[in-house]
């Protein structure tokens, strides 16, 4: 295909010149519907993850609610991964200011409302598209901290048994699954891996472990243990570097205790967690 010369003209430009620059310039462009309503259209979209390009149909934001005692300004974001869009809902003043942008989102615009409001125009959008933060807004999308949710989680002795990490304190990226109990992040590269083990009513003869499974296997990926000597309780920690393919990858932690007595892994979130942090793509 012949490279077309876009002609940055004042008047009014061909379809030809406009094909030239419309992937960029109208890149998720928020506008209000055809037929105005309490909704906000975006235009087709792409983004960059890493070495992964992800094309993003037009799309409509959720029904937004008019405020009902002072104005606000409500906020639209596209997900840094998928450019699926969210409105962001800001707090109703007489001085009112738009809402944070949270981590691994990009923002698209700004909506003024009052208690009238009953259809949103173009008047009351303020376009804001800031897709080139893209890099950060992915590097930082996957960040989580797990824990058992206060349940201490009872061993048999010389069992592998998978840590249940059923909450997550935060969970940016959603890659933290508390129904399987593992880590399964949507992006390819480099994650740095943290996690503790607290037992308890261990005995004085036995040794706990702390292991990091990859894709559910048997095979040792990283393993850290501590021997009890004359100790009720003992903490085991574990700390590597991962990488993970964005797919199929994922990773579990599994306890172990050779013992004999009733042991347990306590329940509170500031002696057994796991964390994971994209370190890079």
């Amino acid at each position: 295909m012949a490279v077309q010369m876009f002609h940055p003209d004042p008047v009014d430009q061909s379809v030809t010149n406009w094909s030239v620059a419309s992937r960029l310039v109208g890149a998720f462009a928020p506008h209000a519907q055809v037929m105005p309503d309490m909704t906000v259209a975006l235009d087709a979209g792409h983004l960059l993850n890493g070495s992964v390009l992800t094309e993003v149909a037009a799309q409509s934001t959720g029904t937004i609610t008019a405020p009902t005692g002072n104005p606000r300004i409500d906020r639209i974001v596209v997900n840094g991964l998928t450019g699926a869009s969210a409105v962001i809902t800001g707090i109703e003043s007489a001085t009112p200011v738009p809402p944070p942008i949270p981590p691994g989102t990009l923002p698209v615009a700004r909506v003024g409302l009052t208690t009238t409001t009953t259809a949103i125009a173009n008047a009351a959008i303020v376009d804001e598209r800031a897709m080139f933060g893209l890099s950060n807004a992915a590097s930082s999308a996957v960040l989580c901290r797990a824990t058992l949710n206060g349940a201490n989680q009872s061993f048999s002795g010389s069992t592998l048994t998978t840590i249940a990490f059923s909450a997550t304190d935060f969970n940016f990226g959603n890659a933290f699954d508390t129904t399987n109990h593992r880590f399964q992040p949507s992006i390819a590269g480099y994650y740095d891996i943290k996690a503790a083990l607290t037992y308890y009513n261990v005995g004085s003869t036995a040794s706990c472990h702390a292991k990091l499974m990859k894709g559910g296997s048997v095979e040792l990926f990283s393993m850290h243990s501590w021997a009890v000597l004359n100790a009720s309780s003992v903490s085991v920690l574990l700390n590597d570097i991962v990488y993970l393919n964005g797919s199929t990858d994922y990773l579990t932690v599994v306890g172990y205790y050779d013992g004999s007595l009733s042991s347990y892994v306590h329940g509170a979130s500031t002696r057994t967690f796991f964390s994971a942090n994209l370190l890079r793509v």
